[in-house]
């Protein structure tokens, strides 16, 4: 039961614009909060942490947990657009389809943060997190959906479906970057009646193979072979194989996955409603109530966006002595918007026991490209002094910086930078490393350290470095980059004299050249040619230089060559052969 399906690109799918919702109104009941480093530990003993985004999701809702890649980058950026914040993230398309969305950390200790290493026991642990999970919200158990990254992926299809399938009454698998075939040998028999009820689904870049992973991983024969295998079992499968992209799908996640959701099983919720859905019964407009939760720094506004506002979307904008902000949201239904951007790098937060006046629309474009604003509700709220607050994030004060020398098999350190954590409650503050390679996440880098690979040659290499204060009253974090530092490629010095043999008369002149092999780049800079102990430099031009050593003593002489680099291109010696002066 196998069958292709078209190209998916980011933008096929929105379910809402501006900020994402990150926590609920303070009225709302527990079970509906969005709650960040929730620990949890399984009846095998293992503990682990995970983020829950329930705010605003209607009851009975699906789930869907998310199992990061290795290093877990998405779990400790949760805002950070490249997997589950921003507008075309997991979070917000799938909190808009109806799904409580479940981001959780892998219990691994031993290294690298990953979830296919001891993959039975993380299985073990991920079947308790689900049945506690269900047992504390509304959850559809014919809906639940499992997705994940390349790590995450094989984790996914190897160890905890094979294992734990029959814990699930349907939904979905969603993988991205992998996902083979079971690896187990806790394997146990599937249900047959899961395999109508359950369907899978792979999205990998087609250049997402071995030559082209630094640590031989062939993601898309892993997916190959993991939904050839679920066909063969009866599922229904598909599957994505993207043009053009490698194992990094920054930021295509959620709309890849919302359009998959949406074609197999619409549950309604705010999200774009495909062709042929039928549309909610008509009001009269109903009541646009709202709610307001103020905290020093931001606050968070819930709008009940009525059924029947089939035009336009609503924006909710606030105002105060230190400028505006404002969000937009699609469809009808309960949106929570957050003002003000404390712990972002935008820094744009609101001030603390400040007064500030929202009000919200509906925004209806009309043909000559302007808008229509038709006001639905105001409203004021005052923002909390940072006394009231509890647990704010650290500020970045000095960025994280990099020492060492950026070369092939050295190794570098960081220091985490300087952070404020005097605002808010009183907590404890540490720190997660992710290194980046032009500004992309490199998998397995998540120490303060970090030795140079043959890939990174030619690249920019930063790290962001994640502080996180935790108290009593909860935990919150912000993040901060690294300037930039640049792997030089390889260089090679070659040289020769114009002639071998002279007198103690000739003028003897040395060509040099400097080559960076496999690079596409051409060395700049100076180059020394040291000849009976006298040094004789020159600038190279398109990588050569001509440098007029002059006359020289009676005997044999060995020239030596040195190139310095030019940041680029990395420093060199060699040899330019020998001179015999009679």
């Amino acid at each position: 039961m196998m069958r292709n399906s078209i190209r998916l690109t980011a933008g096929i799918v929105s379910a809402a614009l501006g900020l994402a919702a990150l926590t609920p109104p303070a009225a709302a009941a527990a079970s509906a909060e969005d709650r960040e480093y929730v620990p949890f530990t399984a009846s095998n003993g293992l503990s682990s942490e995970y983020h829950v985004y329930a705010a605003g999701v209607p009851r009975p809702a699906g789930l869907l947990v998310w199992t990061h890649g290795d290093g877990a980058y998405e779990f400790t950026h949760p805002r950070a657009p490249y997997v589950m914040g921003g507008p075309h993230g997991v979070k917000a398309l799938a909190n808009a389809q109806g799904y409580i969305v479940v981001s959780a950390l892998s219990p691994d200790t031993d290294g690298t943060v990953t979830w296919w290493e001891d993959g039975e026991d993380n299985a073990d642990y991920m079947a308790d997190l689900i049945e506690h999970l269900t047992d504390e919200y509304d959850i559809d158990s014919s809906d639940i959906v499992m997705a994940g990254f390349s790590g995450g992926a094989q984790f996914t299809t190897q160890y905890f479906l094979p294992e734990h399938s029959g814990m699930i009454d349907g939904g979905s698998a969603i993988v991205f970057g992998g996902g083979g075939a079971p690896e187990t040998s806790q394997q146990q028999p599937w249900d047959e009646g899961l395999k109508d009820t359950f369907f899978l689904h792979w999205a990998t870049g087609e250049l997402d193979t071995a030559e082209n992973s630094d640590e031989g991983y062939d993601a898309l024969e892993y997916a190959r072979e993991g939904e050839a295998y679920y066909a063969a079992e009866g599922f229904e499968t598909s599957h994505d194989w993207i043009p053009g992209e490698g194992h990094e799908l920054d930021e295509l996640f959620g709309d890849l996955l919302a359009a998959k959701l949406w074609e197999h099983i619409p549950r309604g919720g705010s999200g774009p409603v495909p062709e042929g859905t039928p549309a909610p019964p008509a009001t009269d407009g109903g009541d646009w109530s709202f709610v307001v939760e103020p905290h020093a720094e931001f606050a968070y506004i819930t709008v009940n966006v009525p059924a029947g506002i089939d035009e336009g979307y609503t924006r909710v904008r606030a105002e105060g002595e230190n400028g505006y902000w404002y969000a937009e949201r699609t469809g009808p239904g309960e949106h929570t918007v957050q003002m003000g951007d404390p712990g972002t790098p935008y820094w744009d937060p609101l001030l603390p026991g400040s007064e500030y006046a929202f009000r919200v629309y509906t925004v209806i474009e009309e043909d000559d490209g302007g808008e229509r604003l038709v006001e639905r509700a105001a409203g004021a709220f005052t923002t909390t002094t940072s006394a009231e607050e509890g647990v704010v994030a650290p500020v970045p004060v000095a960025p994280p910086t990099i020492s060492g020398t950026p070369r092939i098999g050295s190794t570098l350190t960081s220091s985490p930078g300087e952070w404020d954590a005097s605002t808010g409650a009183a907590g404890e503050v540490g720190y997660a490393y992710q290194w980046l390679r032009d500004g992309v996440p490199v998998d397995g880098a998540a120490a303060a350290s970090y030795r140079v690979r043959p890939a990174d040659r030619g690249a920019t290499l930063s790290i962001e470095v994640t502080a996180m204060k935790t108290g009593a009253a909860g935990s919150a974090s912000a993040s901060a980059r690294s300037a930039g530092i640049v792997v030089p490629v390889a260089s090679v010095v070659l040289g020769a004299p114009d002639r071998l043999i002279g007198t103690r008369n000739t003028s003897f002149v040395v060509a040099v050249q400097v080559r960076a092999p496999g690079a596409a780049v051409t060395p700049t800079g100076e180059v020394r040619v040291t000849i009976a102990g006298e040094e004789h430099t020159g600038t190279l031009v398109d990588g050569r230089v001509t440098i007029d050593v002059g006359t020289q003593p009676r005997g044999v002489h060995t020239i030596r060559l040195s190139y310095a680099g030019d940041g680029t291109v990395g420093a060199s010696a060699g040899w330019g052969g020998f001179l015999l002066v009679l």
